[in-house]
């Protein structure tokens, strides 16, 4: 078996990921027209800068969205635009449904809070620290390893979750 369970956005996460690009589209002309255009040259190296940051910070960003979750006799990998998170079932402690009550008051440790999806480092009361790989707050899956906690949100996951149990 080898199957692959794309990410399903919600309405929030699309809207987020809109308001972020026209943000930082926004952001980048406003330099463009206020900065690069002037006799200082102090005013042109600072504009640049913001510019690259801004740049290489939506690309990080988009990078680590997720696309789909794999998984086959051995692992199961969570598939980003760049990257993937492995985590073979030899690693596997358990592996659960959960409601989104679960991440409930979640802070950001490192990570993007809906745009682009719910992406990297969280932190709460009740699941301490763990990685999020979701595009929205339903149908959550919780993998719990001997180092690390990782959520991600699936469509099947009913299924998937029977299919990991019978292999760890």
């Amino acid at each position: 078996m080898n199957e692959r369970i794309f990410f399903e956005w919600s309405n929030d996460t699309i809207v987020t990921t809109i308001i972020y690009a026209v943000i930082i589209i926004a952001s980048l002309l406003y330099l463009y027209k206020e900065y690069i255009d002037t006799d200082s040259r102090l005013k042109r190296i600072g504009a640049v800068t913001i510019a690259i940051f801004l740049v290489v910070a939506n690309i990080y960003l988009t990078s680590m969205t997720p696309l789909y979750v794999k998984y086959n006799q051995r692992e199961i990998c969570i598939k980003n635009i760049i990257g993937r998170k492995v985590i073979p079932y030899s690693e596997i402690i358990s592996i659960e449904c959960i409601e989104p009550a679960t991440i409930s008051r979640s802070t950001r440790r490192m990570a993007s809070d809906g745009a682009g999806g719910y992406v990297g480092l969280f932190n709460n009361k009740t699941l301490g620290n763990y990685y999020m790989y979701a595009t929205q707050h339903s149908e959550l899956v919780l993998i719990t390893t001997n180092d690390k906690k990782v959520v991600f949100n699936c469509r099947k996951r009913d299924d998937l979750v029977e299919y990991i149990k019978d292999k760890i």
